[in-house]
């Protein structure tokens, strides 16, 4: 029934590529509840009827965790770097982090079809906003 229908992943059918390629999504996350999103999507791209990819994963760069402080990498980057997905971990997309420019070109560079965000934690500015041509 209807219970078992996951809220959400069907608007990927509504963004059908006409040349019949797949649309690129980049998916943008940092805590557990944004991993578990993540893994959804995941397995909805790998399923042959589906109509998009993960091009990209974006999450916050990996914090210092435990007693010793040792760095941690958030669960989405985790679960991006364990399913093969590259992963970007820009300290901020504003143009006061140093990284930001670099990160922006490379998003570019990609082109994705479809921006996702579930939890990320960072101000996404116009710069990255203009990007996806289907939105975020």
């Amino acid at each position: 029934g209807s219970l078992n229908r996951r809220p959400g992943v069907r608007i990927f059918s509504t963004l059908r590529m006409k040349d019949g390629n797949k649309k690129k999504v980049v998916f943008m996350g940092t805590p557990e509840v944004a991993a578990q999103s993540l893994r959804i999507i995941i397995d909805e791209s790998k399923k042959p009827e589906s109509d998009f990819e993960i091009a990209a994963v974006v999450s916050n760069p990996p914090r210092p965790a435990g007693r010793k402080k040792k760095l941690q990498p958030s669960p989405v980057q985790a679960l991006a770097e364990d399913m093969g997905l590259p992963i970007f971990t820009p300290s901020g997309l504003l143009k006061r982090f140093d990284d930001s420019a670099e990160f922006l070109a490379t998003m570019k560079d990609i082109a994705p079809d479809l921006a996702i965000t579930a939890a990320y934690g960072q101000f996404l500015p116009k710069s990255f906003l203009s990007i996806p041509d289907c939105g975020t």
